[in-house]
């Protein structure tokens, strides 16, 4: 696969994961019809800011990449910890509301790990050069 398949498939997925983060938030908080609009405005704003980051990635801007390798370290330190956290929790308290935040969770953290390899794979980081 180029460097720009990488990117594209990259921007896909997280254009799936912002549809699966709003069924999550949809199964979290009832269907509602503040809910329901709330889920939507946060989906269109997930695809709009995956849409963004993804045409500044394709348009070889590092100071994108930069930034986002930036945020997707964060996000796998604090994802993969929050993970953590609540699966202790959900031991305790033996929840499923527990177990879907930590499957979400964690596959946020997956999310940003998936970001981060593709970022500093040896073919994306020659086609910002």
């Amino acid at each position: 696969m180029s460097a720009r398949d990488r990117i594209e498939g990259l921007t896909n997925s997280w254009y799936g994961f912002g549809l699966v983060a709003g069924l999550v938030s949809l199964f979290e908080s009832g269907l509602g019809f503040f809910s329901l609009l709330r889920t939507a405005a946060a989906v269109l704003f997930a695809f709009a800011l995956t849409w963004f980051f993804g045409k500044r990635l394709l348009s070889k801007s590092s100071v994108t990449r930069v930034f986002l390798l930036v945020v997707s370290t964060i996000g796998v330190v604090f994802g993969t910890l929050g993970a953590a956290r609540l699966g202790w929790a959900f031991l305790q308290d033996w929840s499923i509301a527990l177990l879907v935040q930590t499957a979400f969770t964690g596959s946020t953290a997956w999310m940003y790990l998936r970001s981060l390899r593709v970022l500093t794979d040896t073919q994306v980081k020659a086609y910002f050069d």
